[in-house]
């Protein structure tokens, strides 16, 4: 839609500035005879549109042609400083302001023109402290600068004058966050999550917050909004793993275990001991210990709800198709003979037995609450099978990707033992030997030899 709204734009704008046709006498745009009545926009007023489109699509250098043909210099300094371009903005704005010197929005043009903070703190001067574009620029300086003290400072004068400012909030968040300043960072980023729900930075610096004070829930639900946003960054993914595997949400970090070897390869960093701490949580799940989370879940629960309305279903059925006698009360007349109806007859059709509407609970029937126990237990029994073939499908994934990782192939032997036995982990096990006592100067570092010692 926008493409199409942008080539529109350009054939009205081409339509002024192309030479019209010698063999036609007037323009074919006013050939229709209800040309006239349309209210059509002036060349100007279509230049000044179609330059808003181009730097909107971050189409600097087009727009900035259109705005000097225009005479537009506030949006020409604009796009100066988006080119980089700033000793052209600050010769403009000075030479705007020999004409209107008490315009506070061309001192804080040539104040980041030239990298100088009086000239930005003259345009808060003359706009009464009302603007906040000037305490933006002065932020913006200041983070240049590293001085993230006085960027939370100028942020947050900025923030109360303009709150609905993303960007303000998004770097007052960032600066917070090297302050350690957990708390104003986390109010700030949840701001930029109201302002712009679709920012999955942001998210995740949200949820890096909440982890550092402790707030893991929180967290685990912060990062699964930024990957909603941002599917294809293998480090959120990381962080998703590291949160789902600190809640026990096994099947959550198994999924984001593999999209992290599948979009990040060889440039994802493996923390051996959250790898081993998933590893010791598969095993628990597939032991029962752990209640299954997640697509598993869900699953279960829909394949229990289907077996339910089965079972319903048949007991309807049978109900239906049952036979049940109906009996006609009839009366006789003087030579005994029994004198029928035929309303009597058709009453006695419907007739029901006494309770049959009445639901009956479900321990009246054990047969029943046994083949459901026994259904139950082969579901889940099929759960955790696709589940044991699936996380011994990622190691494999991992350890075709990393072979030179002790800690992954101490975290595969630890689960082969469980699910293949001591013979296929004894095979992962030399393999972590071999990697370990081939490192250099084993015998001579401490931490190397006490690894080297762990792998026998």
């Amino acid at each position: 839609v926008a493409q199409r709204s942008f080539l529109q734009m350009q054939e009205l704008l081409d339509q002024f500035t192309t030479r019209r046709d010698p063999t036609q006498a007037t323009f074919y745009r006013s050939d229709s005879r209800y040309f006239y009545l349309v209210n059509f926009p002036s060349v100007w007023s279509l230049r000044q549109e179609f330059a808003e489109c181009c730097f909107e699509d971050n189409l600097f250098k087009t727009a900035l042609e259109l705005y000097e043909n225009i005479h537009d210099f506030d949006n020409v300094i604009k796009c100066c400083k988006q080119l980089d371009k700033r000793r052209r903005a600050e010769n403009l704005a000075r030479d705007l302001l020999e004409t209107d010197p008490g315009n506070p929005m061309l001192w804080v043009a040539v104040g980041e023109s030239t990298r100088e903070d009086k000239y930005l703190w003259k345009a808060w001067e003359l706009s009464g402290q009302k603007m906040a574009a000037p305490m933006r620029s002065l932020a913006k300086l200041a983070l240049e600068r590293e001085q993230f003290d006085k960027v939370v400072e100028y942020f947050e004068m900025a923030t109360k004058i303009n709150p609905i400012f993303g960007g303000d909030w998004f770097s007052l968040g960032y600066a917070s966050m090297k302050l350690k300043n957990l708390d104003r960072g986390t109010l700030a980023f949840t701001r930029v999550c109201q302002i712009d729900p679709n920012d999955g930075y942001a998210w995740n610096n949200l949820g890096s917050l909440l982890l550092q004070q402790g707030k893991t829930r929180p967290a685990f639900n912060a990062i699964s909004q930024a990957l909603r946003n941002n599917r294809r960054s293998w480090r959120m993914w990381q962080n998703y793993f590291s949160i789902a595997t600190e809640l026990l949400e096994i099947t959550e970090a198994t999924h984001a275990l593999a999209i992290i070897i599948e979009i990040g390869a060889k440039d994802v960093r493996l923390d051996g001991e959250v790898l081993m701490k998933f590893t010791h949580a598969a095993i628990r799940y597939l032991k029962g210990e752990i209640q299954s989370t997640g697509n598993d879940e869900e699953a279960s629960k829909t394949a229990a709800a289907a077996q339910q309305t089965s079972t319903l279903r048949e007991g309807v059925e049978n109900f239906e198709n049952a036979a049940i006698p109906h009996f006609v009360t009839a009366s006789t007349n003087v030579d005994g003979e029994a004198i029928v109806d035929d309303d009597d007859v058709e009453l006695a059709v419907d007739l029901q037995p006494f309770g049959a509407d009445v639901e009956m609970p479900e321990t009246y029937f054990p047969e029943k609450e046994a083949r459901k126990k026994a259904e139950a237990e082969v579901l889940q029994k099929a759960i955790l099978t696709r589940y044991q073939d699936r996380v011994k499908a990622v190691f494999r994934q991992i350890t075709d990707t990393f072979v030179n990782n002790a800690d992954l192939y101490d975290c595969v032997a630890t689960l082969l033992r469980y699910t293949d036995g001591p013979v296929e982990a004894f095979k992962y096990r030399e393999k972590e030997h071999r990697i370990t006592s081939q490192v250099d100067q084993v015998h001579r570092d401490a931490a190397k030899f006490a690894r080297l010692v762990k792998s026998l």
